[in-house]
C-alpha cells in the first residue's frame, strides 16, 4: 500500500542563520515520503544560496523565489505553496523553525480516524541558540481529543492553542475552505485558518502530548516585534468570527461572548506583566515601564495592582541609577 505523501510548506525570509537547521530536520525524518516547498520572500541575505545547495542534493526540496510580499500578504505566499503541493497532507514549517526527527511518523498515525482533518502536538519555544524557553500549549491535556464542535470553537476563541509548527492538515480540507486565510489587521494565517477549519461539519482535530515542533523566538521575529498588534488583531478577529457564527452555535458555546473577550484581555495583560518583570530583572527599567503601563491598561483589578507596583519599582530604580 502506497504511503501518503506529505507536502511541507516553508515560507522564509532572511533566515540564513536558521534555514540549514530547518531543512536538516526535514531530511532527518523517519518518514521519507515528503516534499518540501520553500517559498523565499525576496531574501537579501544568503538564504537562497543555502537552500539551493540542498535542492541540488535532494529533489524532494523545491525552492520558489518571489518578490518580497511581506507578512501582510502571507496568505498569498502560503497559497502559492499550496497550489504546488502534491501531497495528501499539508504540514507547516517556517524557515526559522525545526522538527524532531519522528514528527511525521508520529503524526500520520493520528489520521487513522477518517473524521480527523487536522492534527497537532506540543511545541517547544527555543532561543536563537536552541535553549529551551517553555512548552506550548500549557495544560495541553485541556485541548486533546476535543470531539464536540461547540467545545472546539469555544476553546479556539479563548486561545489559539494550535502551534503552527506542529500542525498537519488534510489537503482536501484546506482546499474546501478556499485555502489559507488572513485578515488585513492580523499578520498571520494560522489562527484565521484554524477557525475556518473548525466550522467544517463533523470534522475533528486530534492532538498528542508528543513534541512535534520547535518554534524559535528571536528579536527579528514578527510575532516578537508586533506583539501588541497580534493581541489586538486577535480580539478583533474573534469579534468578527463570532458575529458570523450561526445562532445555534453561538447559543451552545460553553461560555458567553463577554467572558471570552474578558479572558482574552486578561491573557494579554498577563503577557505584558510577564515581559515587564523580565525586563526589570534585566535592569532595562525604562523599557519595563511600557509593559507595565499596558498591563494596567488591559488587566483586571489584580493585574492593575501588580502593574502599578511594577511601575513604582521601575521608576525608583531608574531614578537611583540616574543619581549614580
Amino acid at each position: 500500500m502506497k504511503k501518503p505523501l506529505v507536502s511541507i510548506l516553508t515560507p522564509t525570509y532572511n533566515h540564513e542563520k536558521y534555514i540549514t537547521e530547518c531543512i536538516e530536520s526535514v531530511l532527518s525524518q523517519t518518514f521519507p515520503d515528503w516534499e518540501q516547498i520553500i517559498i523565499d520572500d525576496g531574501s537579501t541575505d544568503r538564504t537562497c544560496e543555502i537552500i539551493n545547495t540542498y535542492c541540488r542534493k535532494d529533489k524532494r526540496i523545491k525552492l520558489i523565489k518571489q518578490v518580497h510580499q511581506g507578512i501582510e500578504n502571507l496568505k498569498n505566499t502560503y497559497n502559492k505553496a499550496l497550489s504546488i503541493a502534491k501531497g495528501e497532507y499539508i504540514a507547516i514549517l517556517e524557515g526559522d523553525d525545526f522538527w524532531p526527527k519522528n514528527k511525521l511518523e508520529i503524526q500520520l498515525l493520528l489520521f487513522d480516524d477518517k473524521k480527523v482533518i487536522l492534527t497537532w502536538g506540543k511545541a517547544c519555544i527555543v532561543t536563537e541558540d536552541n535553549k529551551f524557553v517553555k512548552s506550548i500549549p500549557q495544560q495541553i491535556e485541556n485541548f486533546l481529543n476535543i470531539n464536540e464542535k461547540n467545545e472546539l470553537i469555544t476553546q479556539l476563541l479563548l486561545k489559539n492553542f494550535l502551534p503552527a509548527v506542529t500542525v498537519m492538515i488534510k489537503k482536501e480540507a484546506i482546499l474546501s475552505i478556499g485555502g489559507f486565510k488572513q485578515v488585513p489587521y492580523l499578520p498571520t494565517v494560522d489562527y484565521p485558518t484554524w477557525l475556518n477549519l473548525a466550522l467544517l461539519d463533523e470534522e475533528i482535530f486530534r492532538g498528542t502530548k508528543d513534541i512535534l515542533g520547535y518554534w524559535r523566538e528571536h528579536n527579528l521575529q514578527v510575532t516578537f516585534l508586533k506583539k501588541e498588534k497580534f493581541f489586538i488583531g486577535g480580539i478583533k478577529l474573534i469579534c468578527e468570527f463570532y458575529s458570523t457564527l450561526p445562532s445555534y452555535i453561538q447559543n451552545n458555546l460553553t461560555i458567553n461572548f463577554r467572558e471570552i473577550i474578558n479572558y482574552r484581555y486578561k491573557q494579554m495583560a498577563g503577557e505584558y506583566m510577564h515581559n515587564g518583570k523580565k525586563l526589570l530583572i534585566e535592569k532595562k527599567w525604562k523599557k519595563a515601564n511600557f509593559y507595565f503601563v499596558n498591563a494596567y491598561k488591559f488587566g483586571n483589578r489584580k493585574i492593575k495592582i501588580k502593574a502599578l507596583l511594577g511601575l513604582i519599582i521601575s521608576h525608583i530604580l531608574t531614578f537611583l541609577n540616574i543619581k549614580k
